[in-house]
């Protein structure tokens, strides 16, 4: 049975440093870690330094740290780790590509070389008692089945480099020698817009079929079709997960973790989000009335979605049979739940059309 960590309570102060902090789900969590009253020391490169100091606003316990994890060092100090405090509590490593189409040499320098030189710096840090790592659910590859929390099989086949290149930076973090440091993964699912406003800030996922059905909405009463074709399985789900939904539960993980040495969750609701009812819904939103239709040809659908710029790399993704057990989150933080699809659809599709 796992146990809370008790050096952690209401009114501990941790220190965190975070990498990624500028990203889509990093500024978020890093202001509202801040807005808790934590240190936190944001890792940026000298060259976006001010990019940063534009997106969070002066504060006593925020801190910039420069560096880059494509570095060795990672810190812009000859070996060291000077100009950290010693009592660094937690590392949150977000820093990476998300991007489907990411070529091999990108994905493998930020995703594998970038974890590896994150464990280098961490195994130099005496006194660090948590090391929090960003995978995400796409780990399981085309895994036919439940995947497990702690699962990784070498005999799976990804679909793109992203995965992969993820999956090869879990295989490090699982294998490093951290001494006393305890390691969390988490694996979010696919993570979009605000559940409240609606705000994403890039398109990606089923945003690029949002982006479609706005381009349609403009002549939805002179569309020469009535048939959307889809290909996916009748069983194929999306673990979709709002962005504030994630930073909720990565709060309450990071400033409440269990005492295991490893453990790793899976983020994605226990809701059954089928690709096929979810499309009806937002056609339904943008009064669009097309009936989908299932293609059980990918390789045909894999060269029509050039044509309407969504990338082909998403086929495998919605041809998914891939479950994912929440056995340990479940058991760890039982309090943590997702509003269901119909609670938030309306604002996601509002905050979509304001995008394109």
């Amino acid at each position: 049975m796992s146990k809370l960590f008790t050096g952690y309570n209401s009114y501990h102060t941790m220190k965190i440093l975070i990498t990624g902090a500028t990203g889509f789900i990093g500024k978020r969590l890093t202001e509202k870690l801040l807005a808790g009253g934590h240190e936190v020391y944001v890792l940026v490169r000298r060259q976006s330094l001010e990019k940063a100091r534009l997106i969070f606003t002066e504060r006593k316990n925020l801190h910039f740290i420069l560096g880059d994890i494509a570095n060795n060092d990672v810190l812009d100090t000859v070996g060291g780790v000077e100009n950290l405090p010693e009592d660094i509590d937690s590392v949150l490593h977000l820093a990476a590509s998300y991007d489907l189409e990411v070529d091999l040499a990108q994905a493998y320098s930020n995703n594998v070389v970038g974890t590896q030189n994150i464990i280098y710096l961490i195994q130099r840090m005496k006194q660090l008692k948590y090391y929090h790592h960003m995978s995400t659910y796409a780990v399981s590859g085309l895994y036919d089945g439940e995947f497990q929390e702690d699962q990784i099989a070498s005999n799976i086949d990804f679909p793109d480099h992203y995965s992969r290149t993820k999956m090869q930076a879990e295989h490090l973090v699982r294998n490093a020698i951290l001494r006393e440091t305890k390691v969390r993964i988490y694996r979010p699912g696919i993570i979009i817009g605000d559940s409240k406003t609606g705000e994403m800030d890039k398109i990606d996922g089923p945003y690029y079929f949002l982006r479609l059905f706005n381009q349609l909405a403009k002549f939805k009463n002179k569309l020469p079709i009535k048939y959307l074709p889809l290909s996916c399985h009748a069983t194929s789900t999306l673990p979709l997960l709002p962005v504030d939904v994630l930073v909720e539960w990565l709060f309450e993980m990071i400033t409440h973790p269990t005492t295991d040495k490893m453990r790793s969750y899976h983020l994605v609701p226990d809701e059954k989000i089928y690709i096929t009812g979810f499309v009806n819904q937002i056609l339904k939103h943008y009064q669009l009335k097309l009936k989908v239709l299932r293609l059980p040809f990918p390789g045909i659908y894999s060269k029509l979605m050039p044509f309407l710029k969504i990338p082909k790399q998403l086929v495998p993704y919605m041809q998914s049979r891939t479950s994912y057990s929440k056995a340990q989150i479940k058991q760890d933080f039982p309090h943590l739940k997702a509003p269901a699809v119909k609670e938030y659809l309306s604002k996601i599709v509002e905050g979509a059309k304001g995008m394109f």
